[in-house]
């Protein structure tokens, strides 16, 4: 679940859930050589990227339902000549070759990289000199002395959509300084807050039907009633993570970094 990030020109949900891929998208240099993108989920970045540059892009993600949806999407913008999709752990691509990728993109999926400093040694090692790593991902906000309830909220994420642990900007800067170089970094955690705004503000009355919906989606999305609490624990996880952002415990950051 991406989280949608507030324009003024955005007129629906749907034109605010791509703004991050349009932010890396805008970012990408004209000339490449490959494109990897880490957790494609149903492959709206890597189809668009391939059009886009007429580039070659793989894609990876962990179930087969997803690998199948976006070699749906590749047809049908007539790109699966560009596009490869594979059933892959992002933790698991010591079978690629060295420096193959110019652009390699985790659009919010670095925190699944297990463990951190490897995966990131492992996306150095893939990517061409002076290629580019474009990560939008979770954090913590910097901060000396980070209340208990923050640490609870954060642990039940990190539990719930089964992570590392969310990190604070700095840490995540001392994790990757030997293998990149940070070129950008934006904050966007208020873009992130914009959207939900009106669900923040409103009365708790109306905030308790909003959250009622969401527990009858949390149901229709469960195609078992097994996996119903793995949904609801998944959607409970995202809501603590917005609650986080409006009061300031989380921030949403994108990095463009080099690397060395």
């Amino acid at each position: 679940m991406h989280m949608p990030l507030h324009a003024p020109h955005c007129a629906s949900r749907a034109d605010c859930l791509i703004q991050a891929n349009l932010l890396i998208l805008d970012r990408i240099r004209p000339l490449q050589t490959a494109i990897l993108d880490l957790g494609c989920g149903e492959g709206a970045f890597a189809v668009e990227a391939a059009r886009r540059y007429g580039v070659p892009t793989l894609g990876v993600a962990l179930t087969k339902r997803e690998i199948n949806l976006a070699r749906d999407r590749a047809r049908r913008v007539n790109v699966s000549g560009l596009c490869t999709f594979q059933v892959r752990d992002m933790n698991r691509l010591h079978d690629l070759e060295d420096g193959i990728f110019s652009t390699v993109v985790t659009l919010e999926t670095d925190c699944y990289l297990k463990p951190y400093r490897e995966g990131v040694c492992q996306i150095h090692r893939i990517t061409t000199q002076n290629g580019l790593w474009h990560n939008i991902r979770f954090c913590l906000t910097d901060s000396e002395a980070i209340s208990s309830s923050t640490l609870r909220d954060s642990a039940y994420i990190q539990r719930a959509w089964q992570t590392t642990p969310l990190q604070t900007p700095e840490h995540f800067k001392l994790m990757i300084r030997d293998r990149f170089i940070i070129e950008e970094e934006l904050d966007l955690t208020n873009r992130v807050v914009a959207f939900w705004s009106d669900f923040i503000d409103l009365q708790l009355s109306a905030r308790t039907r909003v959250f009622a919906r969401f527990l009858r989606s949390s149901f229709l999305e469960s195609r078992r009633l097994r996996e119903l609490p793995i949904v609801f624990r998944h959607r409970l996880a995202f809501w603590k993570y917005i609650r986080g952002l409006a009061t300031g415990v989380f921030s949403h950051r994108y990095y463009r970094l080099r690397r060395r």
